[in-house]
Order: C-alpha cells, then structure tokens, then sequence
C-alpha cells in the first residue's frame, strides 16, 4: 500500500466541508475532523475543541464510520452538513440547552435543503432532543450530493467488520464485490457485549439495601458508612 488511508479519509471530510461551506454566509471556520465509534450517532460538532502550538482554537466534527456500509455516502453528505449548522449557530446564533435541536437550528437546516425530522421522515418533528434529517427534493444540498456523485466522489474506507456483519445479514448498501471480499478474507470476530453483575450493600439492619450495576470485579465501597459493596 503506497497511499495513506488516514489522507483519503481525510480528503474527503475536507472537501465535503469546502463545498457544503459554500451554502453559509458568512462561511464557518474549518475544524479539525475526527472520527467517533460510538455506539450511537452518526457524528458530534464541540466548539473550541483544539489548540494549536501556534495558539489556534479549531472546532471539532467528528464522524462515525460504522455508518458508511450501512447508510452510505448520502448519509455522510448530510452528517457533515447536519453538524455544520450546529457549529454555525454556536457561532451566529442562539443554541439551547446541550443536545437539544431547537427552531433556529431547525430553520438554518431547512435554508441549506436539509429538512429536520425526528424520525429521518416527513412525519417527524423540526425540533427534539434527538434529531435526524433527509434531504429536500430539489435543494442546495440535494443538488450538491448529486454533483458530487455524479463526479464518482465517494467512501473510500469502510469500517470492515461493519462490512462483513452487514454482507452476512444481508443489510446495508450495495457494496463493489472487491469491497466485501476484503471485508471476509479475514476472521470476522464479532464485539462482546460487556459482561454485568450486580453489587449489594446494607449499612445496617435498620436500612434498605444498597444495590449497583456495574462490570466485574469492580471494588465500590459505600460513600455512607465505608462498607464494601458485595459483587452478585
């Protein structure tokens, strides 16, 4: 392998930001892009997020790649934009309370051709605490995915046990043969789900027991009387 994945990757997080850019006025400052394998969410948008050793301040948009073989390249085309009017309105508007997609986030997204919906749907609502998005027949940004697809832009990597776990499914988008022979040709070990147990203490016979959950081994001692928690 003589190219670098991380610069692929990379280049195509900056370009899909120059050009979603051109839908803002003013334009946003570029951030530093990462990405985030959390379990849920296509991606996050933190403010101020880095600080360079010249003393810059960047924000942050990370993008979670176990999405690509499941939803696509559309779907990263709306994350970005999705995450680019949270950081337009940290910076030009009025945010609410962390998390919460409020009507002036919703009206920005609606300008650049990025209807809100709760459910990914036109029932869903504009504004929520949990929030997806498709794109408005004929806008800005639909047009721009269209342009940019039929250029041949697209995903370079895959997150590749995602890949085999979806090929074995049967789910997912229509992936080249290429692609899912890489993503098999090596064991495919699915993630374990953490192992739980629970932790029971009493203070004393006059009160109710203490009870946790948490993963073994764990040593918890009572904040009360400096007991130690029981594991099962």
């Amino acid at each position: 392998m003589t190219h670098s994945p991380s610069t692929e990757l990379y280049s195509l997080f900056q370009r899909l930001f120059t050009e979603i850019n051109a839908l803002f006025d003013p334009p946003l400052p570029v951030p530093m892009f990462a990405l985030d394998q959390s379990p849920k969410g296509f991606g996050y948008y933190r403010r101020g997020r880095f600080v360079s050793a010249r003393g810059e301040i960047a924000d942050e948009i990370a993008i979670n790649p176990k999405y690509f073989a499941t939803h696509g390249f559309r779907e990263l085309v709306q994350t970005m934009a999705h995450e680019m009017v949270h950081q337009w309105q940290e910076h030009h508007g009025k945010p609410s309370r962390s998390g919460y997609h409020n009507a002036e986030w919703a009206g920005k997204m609606e300008s650049i051709g990025l209807m809100p919906s709760s459910t990914g749907e036109p029932d869903g609502k504009k504004t929520g605490q949990l929030m997806a998005d498709y794109l408005i027949e004929g806008g800005p940004l639909e047009a721009l995915y269209q342009r940019l697809n039929a250029e041949g832009v697209m995903i370079p990597w895959y997150d590749r046990l995602v890949v085999a776990l979806a090929a074995e499914a049967g789910v997912g988008i229509a992936l080249s043969s290429s692609v899912t022979a890489a993503a098999v040709s090596l064991p495919v070990v699915k993630p374990e789900a953490k192992a739980k147990t629970s932790y029971s203490h009493q203070c004393s016979d006059d009160t109710e027991p203490l009870k946790v959950w948490g993963r073994k081994g764990l040593a918890l001692t009572c904040g009360l009387c400096g007991g130690v928690f029981a594991e099962g």
